[in-house]
């Protein structure tokens, strides 16, 4: 058992796992922060969509025509959105299926350096 314990520190050095800890607890906040920033924007663009249409019409002085052209333009964005959200919660069912049908036939329970 004495053996075993000298042995640790030559396997794991204690500055080495500060160093991927700190590494990894850095990039976690940069990923938190990036999406509260995508959340942030997203909620700030649904807000003002409703009024979008009525704001180019008096910046822009709009024809009924161009109204219309608007109209056309931004149900165009909307279905484009709807494809696209449908889309991508195909894909991460899909992914969802795969990893727990991997998961589920795989032959070890752990991790893959951790000896039975």
């Amino acid at each position: 058992m004495e053996g075993a314990r000298d042995a640790v520190p030559d396997i794991f050095s204690p500055a080495e796992v500060i160093g991927l800890t700190r590494a990894l607890l850095t990039s976690l906040s940069g990923i938190v922060a990036e999406g509260l920033l995508i959340v942030l924007t997203v909620v700030f663009i649904l807000i003002e969509a409703p009024t979008l249409p009525a704001k180019l019409r008096v910046a822009m002085n709009t024809t009924a025509h161009a109204d219309r052209r608007f109209e056309q333009l931004f149900n165009s964005i909307n279905r484009y959105m709807v494809i696209k959200t449908v889309t991508s919660l195909g894909t991460a069912v899909c992914v969802l299926a795969l990893l727990t049908s991997w998961a589920s036939t795989s032959p070890s329970s752990g991790p893959s350096w951790r000896s039975s």
